[in-house]
């Protein structure tokens, strides 16, 4: 389309993929998805360091999103293979990984674009392989992602979060955020999905020379033992400070519908040291709100609703 806007993802995980499903109802929209590719636990961990490929999950969690018949190729990519010489892999993780090894790391991911028809391009952030490290408040440190969430379901505190060894960037996620209109952080989890995006050398400069506008989308719960209490502009102020992207960001977009105190009391994310965010901001251009959060079991965005938010917001901001 002429008029398109050119929008650029950062993530990994379960919210980055909501996302990708709700801006691909609009299609105005030309999307990119920039994904995290430093996972090492479960199946993705598993596959990384028996057959020393990409952490194959959060890249098929985005190519579904954008397939042409999402649900049924998100129901093959997360079947669970019981039996035979691969049990408990899911069928996506093995097939993006056999690709691997046939046609290389980039190669493997045209494959699945051109098989699914992805409409849209899904990008790792880096095709090297590299883990994420953390320091906490208590000096500990964490060697892996896993890890890295493990301190934080504890109650510690990052301090400090790096990736070892230092990956090359992908350069087409460079040229990506070059041409965007709009790039989005967010929804996700800030330490394990979308800070190691912009930890890789490269992404950050790329965002500061971008002529494109910045849209974080706020998570439904704040993470972190600090954040017990915290209200909305001391979670902006905490992605300010680890996003660190070198120009001010467009708008922030905020969850207006939480459940109630008692079901909330009972949550169980509370065990992973994630928490409801008190008081939401005066609503401007920058601090924008919405009900997003429709289904209270499961903590994610309604995606109906989050679409049509987008196709609101983004035309506004770019």
């Amino acid at each position: 389309m002429e008029d398109a806007l050119s929008i650029v993802t950062f993530g990994g995980g379960s919210g980055q993929s909501t996302l990708l499903s709700a801006l691909r109802r609009n299609p105005a929209f030309c999307l990119t998805a920039v994904v995290s590719t430093f996972d090492a636990g479960s199946s993705s961990g598993i596959l990384r360091d028996r057959d020393s490929v990409l952490p194959p999950s959060d890249i098929l969690r985005c190519a579904a999103a954008l397939a042409d018949r999402p649900d049924e190729v998100r129901e093959m990519f997360t079947r669970v293979i019981k039996r035979g010489p691969a049990p408990h892999h899911k069928v996506g993780n093995l097939f993006l990984a056999k690709l691997e090894t046939e046609y290389g790391r980039e190669g493997a991911i045209q494959e699945i674009a051109l098989t699914f028809r992805v409409c849209g391009d899904v990008l790792p952030v880096s095709y090297e392989s590299a883990h994420l490290h953390a320091r906490f408040d208590d000096g500990s440190e964490a060697a892996t992602e896993p890890a890295v969430d493990e301190g934080i379901f504890a109650g510690k505190l990052v301090r400090d979060l790096w990736l070892e060894p230092k990956p090359r960037v992908n350069p087409r996620a460079v040229s990506a955020i070059a041409s965007a209109d709009v790039l989005i952080f967010g929804p996700g989890n800030l330490y394990t999905s979308i800070l190691p995006n912009v930890l890789v050398p490269g992404i950050r400069e790329a965002v500061a020379s971008s002529r494109a506008r910045i849209l974080c989308i706020m998570n439904l719960l704040a993470e972190g033992a600090d954040m017990a209490h915290a209200d909305s502009a001391v979670v902006v102020s905490s992605w300010e400070h680890w996003l660190r992207l070198g120009r001010p960001t467009s708008a922030y977009l905020f969850n207006a519908h939480q459940p109630g105190f008692t079901w909330m009391s009972a949550y169980a994310y509370k065990r992973e040291q994630k928490w409801p965010i008190r008081g939401l901001p005066n609503r401007t251009e920058r601090f924008v709100y919405a009900p997003l959060w429709m289904d209270h079991d499961l903590a994610r965005h309604d995606v109906s609703a989050l679409a049509r938010t987008l196709s609101v917001l983004i035309p506004r901001i770019a």
